[in-house]
């Protein structure tokens, strides 16, 4: 099974780098475009660890080669073409087909899914323990709308990005809003508990947990086999990851099953 989903990836990886050499340039352009937007979306919003492990170093490297081939496959189509048009003259596929407007403006709106999360990892720091979480997300959402609406009076690059950005924040801030109810659901039902923030505050202590507002880290503490095991929430990830802080106590006490 294994192997079969490594040969599915190999056969992606090879049609995309052949897609970016043989199509006409617009399309290759535009392939290579989105294939930055999801090269920066995997930066922004995956997952990071404290501390890297091999597999992760691993997975990395290979990403970074496939856009390098990717983007040598686009740039010596572009090279092959232009020489032979400059030798031939442009005719039959070397030419651009017609592509939409709209497909050029829906890739400047999902290039904008890339700052709004950079700002919401800013405002994740910014707003970190604030009294009135509940608030400052119906203050962010109000922002958004206003951002959404003003965005109609705008020519349609700027339309489109502000558009853009203005959904991506408004879906972040409402994906904030959960994150009690994730929180809870990855949760065993006894033998754990909960340190909230750098002073390690029981989940009673806080004002409800809310993505971008909650006091960081969240660390969650089990007890297995009469050894316990610290795990922190990755706000990106939307689950417990493997705590690389090296702390030498517990943050808190399990209560046993």
């Amino acid at each position: 099974m294994a192997r079969r989903n490594r040969r599915v990836r190999l056969e992606i990886a090879v049609i995309v780098i052949l897609a970016g050499a043989l199509l006409p340039p617009g399309h290759a352009l535009r392939l290579g475009a989105l294939s930055l937007i999801g090269l920066g979306v995997l930066g922004v919003y995956g997952n990071t660890p404290y501390m890297p492990g091999a597999g992760n170093a691993l997975g990395q490297a290979l990403l970074f080669w496939f856009y390098i081939l990717l983007f040598g496959a686009i740039t010596l189509g572009l090279m092959a073409r232009w020489i032979w048009s400059l030798w031939r003259g442009p005719d039959g596929w070397m030419l651009s087909w017609r592509v939409p407007a709209a497909l050029d403006l829906g890739l400047i709106a999902l290039a904008m899914v890339i700052p709004a999360g950079m700002l919401a990892v800013v405002l994740g720091d910014g707003l970190a323990g604030s009294d009135a979480p509940l608030r400052m997300h119906l203050i962010l959402l109000a922002i958004c709308a206003s951002l959404g609406l003003g965005a109609f009076w705008l020519p349609k690059v700027a339309r489109a990005a502000e558009l853009g950005f203005a959904l991506t924040l408004a879906a972040i801030t409402v994906d904030s809003m959960r994150l009690d109810g994730q929180l809870h659901s990855q949760l065993p039902a006894t033998g754990y508990c909960l340190a909230i923030g750098p002073d390690h505050l029981p989940p009673d202590k806080v004002p409800p947990l809310m993505g971008l507002t909650a006091p960081k880290p969240i660390v969650r503490v089990i007890l297995s086999d009469d050894r316990t095991r610290a795990e922190r929430w990755s706000f990106r990830g939307h689950r417990f990851v493997r705590d690389g802080t090296q702390s030498q106590e517990p943050p808190c006490t399990p209560t046993p099953p």
